[in-house]
Formats: C-alpha cells, sequence, structure tokens
C-alpha cells in the first residue's frame, strides 16, 4: 500500500511540473531545478543518513529530521509546501492535499530558523497523522537515530 500512495504521488506531482529526483542525487540536480524556476519535490520525513538533521520533537519525542528542506528555502527564499496524497475512505482513487506554505523565519539567527521551521514541518506531520493514521506508514525507526547533541 505505501508503495501505491508514493507511486500515486509522483504521477501527480509531476502532473503538476514538480520534479522528483532519486534520493541519492547529487545536491546539484536539486539546485539545478530550483535555479531554472522550478518546483522540487522533497520527501521530507524520511531519514536519510548522508543528509545533515537535527533533533526535532515529533509526537513529543526528539527524531532526527533532515535540514535540506530548511537549506533550500533558506538559499533560495522559496516556501515549503507541504503536500500529500491521501486516498479517502472507501474511494478508489488518491487525492492531493496541499496545506498552506510554511515560511522560513528571517527575524531569528539561522540556526533558530532552521529548526523552528523543521519543528512546524514535525507538527504538521503529527496532524496529518492524527487526523488519518490509516494514511500513513513509516518504514524507517524515527526515533531511535536521535542524538543528544542534535
Amino acid at each position: 500500500r505505501r508503495y501505491s500512495r508514493l507511486r500515486c504521488l509522483f504521477y501527480l506531482l509531476r502532473a503538476y511540473g514538480v520534479v522528483t529526483l532519486p534520493l541519492y542525487a547529487p545536491r546539484r540536480d536539486a539546485l539545478r531545478v530550483l535555479r531554472d524556476g522550478g518546483v522540487l519535490g522533497l520527501l521530507t520525513d524520511l531519514r536519510v543518513k548522508r543528509l545533515d538533521g537535527r533533533d526535532v520533537p515529533f509526537f513529543g519525542v526528539p527524531a532526527r529530521t533532515m535540514t535540506a528542506p530548511a537549506a533550500f528555502a533558506r538559499v533560495h527564499g522559496a516556501p515549503l509546501v507541504p503536500v500529500r496524497c491521501v486516498r479517502p475512505f472507501g474511494a478508489t482513487r488518491y487525492r492531493l492535499s496541499v496545506d498552506a506554505p510554511l515560511e522560513l523565519r528571517d527575524d531569528v539567527a539561522r540556526e533558530d530558523a532552521t529548526l523552528d521551521l523543521l519543528a512546524r514541518q514535525n507538527r504538521l506531520f503529527e496532524r496529518w497523522i492524527i487526523d488519518a493514521p490509516e494514511q500513513w506508514a513509516w518504514h524507517q525507526r524515527r526515533w531511535d537515530v536521535a542524538t543528544p547533541h542534535g
């Protein structure tokens, strides 16, 4: 079921002109998409060991959260637009759901702005999960990678 939801999300995003890159694509590929005025799709709830992360609360427990979305937002002055693929109960098709953009704050220090943005992102994911837990499939250990020093 997770596979079909991801496949659906990729097809829907591509239909709207969003570029998705393989997990291990070079950073310059992502930067090129943004520099060319494109929209970059990131699966920001994934734990990617090779990417920088910070421990940010997720359901009240520190969880390693990738900082790449905040870095892209900072470099390009672009908001994060939360998008998810939802299959309503009893429906045979998925629906693309778009939430309000998450802006990087510019009135606080860089690290504080990063942590603030990631915390707001995680709270949004929490709300999505609480609203429809059957829509969330997690195949990675989210909490056991947190470290005391972030």
